[in-house]
């Protein structure tokens, strides 16, 4: 095999044969590369051997280009040792062979090599600079990178080399690696003007990645401050082969100096490619905006899409240059292959739209009338409401007609066209328009009511009630504007007042804010203005870089002002808008600015669109905005200074300062009492608790006063939000003198957190010796609040003395039944008792709370009150509390007086069960636990009252039943009977048991009559024998057969028992009665059982067989040994004898003490044998018939023999524990201690 030529060829190398050299080089061509490895490990040996044959290092050179890694390292190992000892231009020949393979891995080495010896300035450098250029050029990206950073390694005092050769990589990447590191040395301002350039040079690169990294880089700007970028880098830019390059350099020349770019955006707007061209014609309206060449280019193109950019553009500046080809654009007819797309036409339709020229109205009247576009229809509306002007008959004719067309959303361009002009015909369909779905829609209502000014009234009105916030804002800042130009012109407000009740609770608070204002004669200042007007400003002020100055701002803003509240409904139409923007700052400011701007006539309105990202206000902005801002460094002496100079001053707007002060209470009350559900989202918390700020500062005014405010405020206190409630608290404090109580009182009337806080600080003041504090402790025991008052019950203890029960018995006559269960709950455990706890748990038996009279029923039962348990029975008809009501008498059973009152009322809801409600088998399952006397009765009259049918009813119970009457008549007072076969015999109260027992056995059901006949046996009383008689001769053979059983056990462990009826039961004949009636008589030693029982032994069932011979071996007559002997051995076949032998054995251990002398003895010897040497169930039975035997002493050997099986020995010591002898107490003692 190959394995063995490799280790032969390896061990002829070690002997230096020639002969190796031939194998090794034939087996590196195996296909296996572990034997390539093997091969190639021998070669290296071979070569070390022979280092003249160029074979060897020949077939080296070749498996450098093994797929193997390891081979082929191997053999560059090899080489390189031997590279090395021919000095750096071996070295270098090696790497330059390695640069030639086809494995990456094997030319990075090579490039090691490179790296050591061909540094700048060596005697090699030439050529390994050649062969790193080399790499440079390679086409794997590790090998290039690789290359790379052998370059830097090289020439690290002198960048601009690695960069210059990178730079000139025909690989991007390397290139893109240049670009990223000059990046990096331009940030920490270390480019020299030389990579300035090289970076310059690559924004042109033929790959795009490397020309916009090139010019991302170079236009890059700061963090702190902004810098000015040359027009070169742009030209350079746009100057690329790539067109997003191109593209690029066009959107970033916005800023550039306009006579060194236009030319180049010019020839660009000819660019075939769409994003080159459109971004040159947007870089064209942005640096020449009147440029004729470019956008005459742009109208002109062959591309629709540059030619609807350039009339968007156009439009938006109200610039008319681009309506003719938008036109013609619009009018290629639907037949024409080269009709534009639908895109493109509503996109023209928007620009004509845009630009609002009165000559385009023809135009527009048509496309309305016979476009199938319903967009186009709709801009075309647009265009007709925007180029509208008062007196300008023909838009008027057409906006009417537009009212009466098939579209909604033309006939809602028609309305706001009239709106605009004043004309009152818009209003139902600006009223229909207002109720619409369609967000637009609503908001060009609310912009034509504006223009309609006093008629539009109510409309702007509704628009405060939309359901749109931001419509609800539109509405309430042409408000506000509007306010602004009345206050200036000292003219009272109107819609202002109306704002107040807006549903939105922020705008009714900043309405009510501004009126209270009004009337205090504060103007608005600028901010508030310009936040309520305008849009949001950002919080970063980076975001206002594009903002116009603040004075230019508050300049645009006061004239939207005076626009909003003008005379001509154009200028209020025109301001609307503008403030429709308020969401796009940058749009709004530039339409702002349009209308402040000078115009030689009124500028057409904005009524289109901005693509500008809208800009959401923060929650709760416009509560802030009109809040009162206080210095906080500012002294009570200087507020109140402020507040009397203000009550000097006389209001300077006309406006009834009282009457508004009492306006603006309402609004503010109404706030406070408008809150959510517990539980619910609350939005409004932080204007509930600014309204509460205001109406403290009311409470001060005479206008309003401190009583109007109380009320208010101490509904605050309950609050669903605790913000709210602290903040209800604080201003209570403050209308009250210190030290007040009633602040305290209030809050123990409103939230658990108030009204517990309340609470400590009013047991602290009543612990001091105030009264009024204690008082209103107590009085907080009937608070409204369920977690105060219990905090109160608690609390109360503190201002008594220890153990006290003063604090509940207060407690137990509060009006909230869940403090006088507490208090009853507490009261019930009290270890004595007085007349007045009493008095109180009686007193909570009247409750109307169920869980009350159920704790104070309980605790007067233990007492042994009646009045509790009589109670409790009334529970037990209540289909929610009957488990309760039965689990506490239950728990009576511990006293003898109150266990006899809680058996009656359960016995006497058993009785009275017309219905059949009852849960009669719980019933009686609570009389068997208490086990009183008193319920026997009804258990008796139950199980023997069985009307004809209903004995189904009765059977399922039957078993608890005669359970519980045994538990009842049983005597708990004395152990039950031990009997030496390890029974046990309960002890009953004879007179007791005989009565209720003896009545229970007339009972119908055989069953009953069954568990009665076995109970009897435990009885000792001679009179039992009369039921026993008369159930032995009953009906049904199972009571019969217990019964005789009965009769038998008595016989056995009663001395005064007779056996009258065992013997005429014997004689009756009766078969199942036969067994039984003969053990009473061998219990006796009566041998006219023998026979009896020598007959069921041969002739009865199994069970019966091994009764009838362990009574064969107790009856003491040695006639049995004939017939118990032969058990002992029975035939192999004979499995109902063999069977039988383990009864037998124990059978003779009975009888042994009977027989006399040698009899005797081996009948003991032979169940001793069994019992020691024995196996299985017949030795168990030995050893009991040991006992029986009186052969202890066999017994405690066996128990002390530790070789026998653990079950044999616990057995025997059972039957050690049945003799109970005093003699066996040191063996028995001795095993206590066994393993």
């Amino acid at each position: 095999s190959a394995d063995a030529a490799i280790r032969g060829a390896r061990s002829l190398l070690a002997l230096g044969d020639p002969r190796a050299v031939g194998a090794v080089l034939q087996l590196t061509r195996e296909a296996d590369p572990a034997l390539r490895r093997g091969a190639t490990a021998n070669l290296v040996l071979a070569l070390a051997t022979w280092p003249d044959d160029d074979r060897l290092s020949a077939r080296l050179v070749w498996l450098l280009d093994d797929v193997d890694h390891d081979v082929r390292h191997f053999a560059f190992d090899a080489l390189a040792k031997g590279a090395t000892a021919q000095g750096v231009a071996g070295e270098l020949d090696l790497a330059e062979l390695a640069l030639r393979t086809s494995q990456e891995d094997i030319r990075v080495r090579a490039l090691q090599i490179l790296v050591r010896v061909g540094a700048p300035g060596s005697a090699a450098s030439e050529r390994a600079s050649r062969l790193l250029g080399d790499a440079l050029d390679d086409e794997a990206t590790k090998v290039r990178s690789e290359a790379f950073r052998t370059l830097w390694a090289w020439h690290t005092a002198d960048p601009l080399v690695p960069l210059t050769r990178g730079a000139a990589s025909r690989h991007a990447d390397l290139r893109t690696q240049v670009v990223h590191e000059i990046e990096r040395r331009r940030q920490a301002k270390q480019a020299t003007a030389e990579m300035e350039k090289l970076l310059r040079g690559l924004v042109s690169d033929a790959v795009g990645a490397v020309g916009l990294a090139a010019y991302a880089a170079l236009t890059k700007q700061p963090d702190e401050g902004e810098v000015v970028i040359p027009a070169e880098v742009h030209l350079a830019a746009m100057a690329s082969p790539v067109g997003q390059v191109r593209a690029a350099g066009a959107a970033g020349s916005h800023k550039a100096p306009a006579a060194s770019v236009r030319g180049r955006l010019v020839e660009l707007v000819k660019d075939d490619n769409p994003l080159v061209h459109t971004a040159a014609i947007e870089a064209l309206d942005v640096v020449a905006a009147n440029d004729a060449e470019g956008f005459a280019l742009a109208l002109g193109s062959i591309f629709y899409g540059l030619q609807v950019r350039a009339g968007e553009l156009l439009g938006a500046r109200r610039d008319g240059r681009g309506i003719e080809a938008m036109k013609r654009l619009l009018t290629i007819p639907k037949t024409d292959m080269n009709r534009p797309a639908d895109v493109f036409r509503h996109r023209a339709a928007r620009a004509l739209a845009d630009v609002g020229d009165a000559s385009t109205i023809p135009f527009q009247r048509n496309l309305i009338d016979q476009d199938e576009d319903p967009i186009v229809r709709e801009m075309a509306a647009r265009g007709l409401a925007t180029a509208a002007q008062p007196g300008h008959e023909p838009s008027l004719a057409a906006l009417v007609a537009l009212l009466g067309h098939a579209d909604l959303s033309v006939r809602s361009w028609g309305g706001e066209g009239l709106a605009k002009l004043g004309d009152l015909r818009a209003l139902p369909v600006l009223a229909g328009t207002q109720r619409h779905d369609h967000r637009p829609l609503r908001i060009g209502a609310i912009v034509g009511f504006v223009a309609l000014g006093p008629d539009g009234v109510r409309g702007l009105r509704q628009g405060l009630e939309d359901r749109d916030r931001e419509i609800q804002d539109l509405a309430f800042s042409v408000i506000v504007a509007r306010d602004v130009a009345l206050a200036n012109a000292g003219i009272a407000p109107d819609l202002l007042v109306d704002a107040v009740s807006s549903p939105s609770p922020e705008i009714r608070f900043a309405a009510a804010r501004l009126v209270e204002r009004r009337a205090a004669g504060e103007p608005l200042d600028a901010d508030v203005i310009g936040e309520v007007v305008g849009p949001r400003k950002p919080e970063k002020a980076a975001d206002m870089k594009d903002w116009p100055p603040p004075p230019r701002r508050a300049a645009m803003l006061q004239v939207i002002a005076d626009a909003i509240a003008s005379d001509e409904s154009t200028k209020r139409y025109a301001s609307a808008q503008v403030l429709a923007l308020r969401t796009q700052p940058l749009a709004f400011w530039k339409e702002a600015a349009r209308i402040a701007g000078p115009s030689r006539g009124a500028p057409a309105p904005h009524t289109s669109w901005s693509s500008e990202k809208r800009v959401a206000r923060r929650s709760g902005w416009l509560r802030r905005l009109v809040g009162d801002k206080r210095d906080p460094e500012a002294t009570e002496l200087e507020n109140l200074a402020r507040l009397f100079v203000r009550a000097g001053q006389e209001g300077a707007s006309g406006i009834d300062t009282a009457a508004a002060q009492r306006l603006v209470f309402g609004v503010y009350a109404g706030l406070v009492r408008q809150a959510p559900a517990r539980g619910d989202a609350d939005e409004t918390h932080r204007v509930r608790r600014d309204a509460i700020g205001r109406l403290v500062e009311l409470a001060r005014e005479e206008a309003v006063g401190v009583d109007a405010v109380l009320p208010v405020l101490a509904h605050a206190v309950g609050d669903p939000h605790h913000l709210v409630r602290q903040a209800a608290m604080a201003a209570l404090r403050s209308l009250y003198p210190i030290g007040a109580l009633a602040p305290l009182q209030m809050a123990i009337g409103g939230a658990a957190d108030l009204g517990k806080a309340a609470l400590e600080e009013l047991v602290t003041l009543a612990i001091d010796g105030d009264d009024r504090a204690a008082a209103l402790v107590r009085s907080a025991l009937d608070a409204d609040d369920s977690e105060v008052r219990a905090h109160a019950a608690l609390r109360l203890a503190k201002l008594y003395p220890a153990g006290s029960a003063e604090p509940q018995l207060l407690a137990a006559q509060s009006r909230h039944a869940d403090v006088r269960l507490s208090a009853i709950t507490q009261l019930a455990s009290a270890p004595d008792p007085t007349p007045a706890i009493i008095d109180a748990l009686v007193a909570a038996l009247g409750s109307e709370h169920t869980d009350l009279r159920l704790r104070a029923a309980v605790a007067l039962a233990r007492r042994g009150n009646s009045q509790g348990i009589d109670v409790l029975g009334a529970f037990l008809r209540s289909e929610d509390n009957v488990d309760e009501a039965l689990e506490s008498l239950i728990g009576l059973a511990d006293r003898p007086e109150s266990a006899g009152a809680a058996a009656e009322v359960i016995a006497a809801r058993l009785d009275d069960d017309p219905d059949r409600t009852a849960n009669r088998h719980a019933l009686i399952d609570a009389l068997q636990q208490i086990g009183h006397p008193n319920g026997a009765a009804s258990i008796v009259r139950l199980l023997t009252n069985v009307p004809a049918g209903k004995e189904g009813e009765v059977e399922p119970i039957v078993q608890v039943a005669t359970d519980a009457l045994r538990r009842m008549v049983e005597d708990r007072t004395k152990k039950p009977q031990r009997l030496p076969d390890g029974r046990t015999r309960t002890r009953y109260r004879e007179d007791l048991a005989l009565a209720q027992l003896g009545e229970a056995a007339k009972s119908p059901l055989a069953s009953v009559r069954l568990a009665i006949a076995k109970l009897l046996g435990d009885v000792d009383d001679r009179a039992v024998e009369d039921v026993l008689a008369r159930l032995i001769a009953d009906r049904d053979p199972l009571v019969r057969v217990a019964a005789a059983e009965s009769l038998a056990l008595r016989a056995e462990f009663v001395p005064g028992a007779t056996l009258v009826v065992l013997e005429a039961a014997l004689r009756g004949g009766r078969r199942e009665l036969v067994l039984p009636a003969a053990l009473g008589l061998a219990a006796r030693r009566r041998p006219e059982a023998f026979q009896p029982l020598l007959l069921v032994a041969k002739a009865g069932e199994p069970p019966e067989m091994e009764r009838a011979l362990l009574a064969l071996g107790s009856l003491g007559d040695r006639r049995a040994l004939d017939h118990l002997l032969p058990l002992l051995d029975p035939a192999p076949e004979d499995e109902a004898a063999r069977a039988l032998t383990p009864a037998a054995v124990e059978a003779l251990g009975r009888l042994a003490p009977s027989l006399q002398g040698d009899e005797a003895t081996e009948i003991r010897g032979r169940v001793e044998r069994i019992a020691l040497a024995g196996s299985g169930p017949a030795r168990l039975r030995a050893i009991t018939g040991m006992r029986y035997a009186g052969e202890l002493g066999t017994l405690e050997r066996i128990a002390s023999d530790r070789e026998a099986r653990n079950d044999v020995r616990a057995h025997a010591i059972t039957e050690l524990g049945l003799a109970a002898a005093a003699t066996s107490e040191t063996v028995l003692a001795e095993l206590l201690s066994d393993e």
